[in-house]
């Protein structure tokens, strides 16, 4: 849910169809996910860790604070987060967010 979310808000459809690198690697796999046929590259990229990191932060907090925050509410803090870091000087997710 978050990611469909995430790539129709970046106009990134490789978040969710990355294609095959054929070597199975997690690398090569992040690679082609970061990789976007267009659009800011940077952008996709940049995007793509602020969204990792903001999952895996609801991840501890379910863990290890059995706390949990609906995906409409994460989605929207992640855009938050991304709006905020891009005033604060991050150019590549001005270009997207």
């Amino acid at each position: 849910h978050i990611w469909l979310n995430i790539s129709v808000w970046i106009d990134a459809p490789t978040l969710l169809h990355p294609g095959t690198t054929g070597d199975g690697m997690v690398a090569s796999q992040w690679e082609c996910l970061a990789s976007p046929r267009s659009g800011p590259r940077k952008g996709v990229r940049t995007n793509l860790m602020l969204v990792t990191s903001e999952i895996w932060k609801e991840r501890n907090a379910r863990v290890f604070n059995n706390v949990s925050t609906l995906p409409q509410v994460l989605i929207q803090q992640i855009k938050d987060e991304g709006r905020v870091s891009a005033l604060a000087g991050a150019k590549h997710l001005a270009s997207i967010s």
